[in-house]
């Protein structure tokens, strides 16, 4: 006995589901939140897991603007801005990162933080990861993070 096959298979049945499920709470979620745009929405559908701030450039830092950190032991700092170092023209391939920045951050609460020490921090959406994390005793509610 011959089968007859359907032009339609459940793999693309499913995978067409899938997709339009996605595509379709993209589109919906700015609806409901009112003040989130439709690119907003699929960069949170598409986050890749593969994704650590401890890696990114300052690009992916500049996006994390206005995020807190929270850090292990109680305090939280806010990202507040990111200050960029001269392009470094020509890169290695051994090197991360395009050029180098440093991530300026606010203690927002939990007090001070201890300086010149790599302390465990964890982000909402991208999780935890070590940050050298410097401050100034003039500054006691600013740190910052330089990445090279």
């Amino acid at each position: 006995m011959s089968r007859t096959s359907s032009k339609l298979s459940r793999r693309t049945l499913l995978a067409t589901l899938a997709g339009g499920g996605t595509v379709a709470a993209a589109l919906a979620s700015p609806r409901v939140l009112g003040e989130e745009s439709l690119s907003d929405a699929f960069e949170e559908a598409f986050v890749s897991p593969f994704f650590w701030l401890e890696r990114g450039d300052d690009r992916a830092w500049a996006a994390q603007v206005g995020k807190v950190l929270e850090v292990e032991g109680g305090a939280a700092m806010r990202v507040i801005g990111i200050d960029t170092f001269a392009d470094y023209g020509a890169a290695d391939a051994d090197l991360i990162r395009p050029r180098a920045f440093a991530v300026n951050f606010e203690i927002v609460s939990g007090g001070r933080i201890t300086g010149d020490v790599i302390h465990r921090v964890t982000h909402p959406s991208y999780g935890s990861f070590d940050l050298f994390v410097t401050t100034t005793p003039g500054l006691p509610t600013f740190a910052q993070a330089v990445f090279n």
